[in-house]
């Protein structure tokens, strides 16, 4: 503030992370110097405790990425061959994406990659042979699939986050480039976020006539969520 002559009489606020270091550094020390301020936690960082908080509470999605992440980030070889087994098929491919923990939106664009290739990743897997440490993981990612309660919660859980996708992640977007407080983006985001999950149900949980089986039958294609009308 010298630097710049400024006044700290007219400092009105602190702003930074929500780490306690800062609250103490600014009630034992800045405070005394710029007695007009109050310390505001930045706005991106609470969303990133937001961000935090959501995939705390999905723990087989995190798990299904974590895993096949191992599979291919340290592998250009089960890369290509992943690259040749969709080509195969006859879709369009582009590189897996991975998540970055500091980089908060890479979930949401490693959860979009997946719903897109989530048949090819099941097929793929269970032809891979590997050995290692990356068999674990790889027999971790078939079990996954063969569970068919674990295989449709976390369809669920792609393709609902999916839903939200394009404008949770304009959201997430300006959250990394911008730190100011209270910016009214990432308010507008927490609101978009609550009313699109208020309503989300289950299609099978809309009808209870629906037969048990029809969840395990002929679904992969389709979308695992409605909004409720009622």
């Amino acid at each position: 503030m010298l630097e710049y002559g400024l006044d700290a009489v007219n400092c009105l606020a602190l702003i930074g992370d929500g780490a306690s270091v800062n609250h103490n550094a600014f009630k034992q020390h800045l405070e005394k110097q710029i007695p007009n301020a109050k310390f505001v936690v930045c706005m991106a960082h609470s969303w990133n405790n937001v961000h935090g908080e959501l995939i705390k509470n999905l723990p087989l999605l995190v798990k299904f990425l974590a895993r096949v992440q191992k599979l291919f980030c340290h592998s250009g070889a089960r890369k290509q061959q992943f690259k040749d087994f969709v080509m195969a098929r006859g879709l369009h491919f582009t590189s897996p994406v991975f998540y970055c923990k500091t980089r908060w939106s890479t979930y949401l664009r490693s959860i979009r990659y997946w719903v897109k290739y989530i048949d090819e990743i099941e097929a793929f897997v269970e032809q891979l042979k590997v050995s290692g440490k990356v068999a674990k993981c790889l027999q971790y990612v078939r079990e996954m699939f063969s569970n068919m309660d674990e295989k449709y919660k976390l369809l669920f859980h792609l393709r609902a986050i999916d839903h939200i996708g394009d404008r949770l992640e304009a959201e997430l977007t300006k959250c990394e480039n911008n730190s100011l407080p209270f910016a009214p983006y990432v308010l507008k985001a927490t609101a978009r976020i609550f009313s699109t999950f208020e309503g989300l149900l289950l299609d099978n949980e809309l009808d209870p006539h629906t037969p048990a089986e029809g969840r395990t039958n002929g679904w992969t294609r389709k979308l695992w969520y409605t909004e409720s009308k009622t």
